[in-house]
């Protein structure tokens, strides 16, 4: 599995937990501030989302990040994901995706 690939699964579960929402992409994207295009081309992992807009989106969805992964300096995070290899890349995805699983399964709950 490449970058693309992992930027696809991202896709995917941004699809998943949109629908979940009950939002289309024509309101996420009125909620985010962009156009329905960009929405359209990250959940097909076509474009990678900047990371201002990966937290407006998290803002949006209701999805809250624990405040000790928001004091991270996200500049040198990006730039550290991008220099490691596809294996320790996959395990931090791996992370992050059990996370929002997380959040998700809570709200089922409540």
């Amino acid at each position: 599995m490449d970058q693309w690939e992992d930027i696809r699964i991202f896709g995917t579960l941004l699809r998943d937990v949109r629908e979940a929402a009950g939002m289309s992409r024509k309101e996420l994207a009125e909620k985010v501030g962009c156009k329905y295009d960009d929405i359209r081309v990250y959940e097909k992992g076509e474009r990678v989302m900047r990371i201002d807009r990966l937290f407006r989106v998290l803002d949006v969805l209701d999805i809250h990040i624990p405040e000790r992964l928001c004091d991270v300096n996200v500049y040198k995070a990006t730039v550290k994901w991008m220099t490691l290899d596809h294996d320790r890349r996959r395990i931090l995805l791996d992370e992050i995706l059990s996370m929002i699983e997380a959040e998700q399964e809570t709200r089922e709950r409540r």
